[in-house]
């Protein structure tokens, strides 16, 4: 019989990066379900024309009434899960030198002083670490 590895206990960080990495994860499938549901609805839009069209012999108004009807009904509903997504991914602020790659150099005149690592801190407080850089908030510790 095998006798298996025992696994590390979980820490709290390594909990918080798991947890972060699913709700990004399960944001970016809602993301992807957005924009199936838009074509999807504009195409219901066109088989409806299409069915009026055939049914009514109005061709090619049926279509295009209800590419239009799709069109619209899609975008609307886009822009609503759109903000709704967006309010639950929660505030994302730029820094103040502007965005670098991450494999990116730096340059020579930039300093570490001062700045505390911030690989050990978890997600909420990188988030309120952030929100007090934006506000001018100096930490002196």
């Amino acid at each position: 019989m095998a006798v298996l590895p025992e696994r590390e206990q979980p820490t709290e960080a390594g909990n918080a990066r798991r947890a972060e990495a699913k709700r990004v994860d399960r944001i970016g499938w809602r993301l992807a379900g957005v924009g199936w549901e838009f074509s999807s609805q504009v195409l219901a839009g066109v088989l409806l024309g299409w069915g009026i069209d055939w049914f009514f012999e109005t061709k090619p108004w049926g279509i295009v009434g209800g590419a239009a009807a799709g069109l619209s009904v899609g975008t609307l509903q886009f822009i609503r899960n759109a903000v709704k997504l967006n309010r639950e991914m929660g505030p994302v602020t730029a820094p103040r030198e502007g965005w670098k790659p991450v494999d990116a150099p730096k340059e020579p005149d930039e300093q570490d002083e001062g700045v505390a690592p911030t690989a050990d801190l978890s997600p909420e407080e990188l988030r309120a670490q952030a929100e007090r850089r934006q506000r001018g908030i100096v930490d002196d510790d």
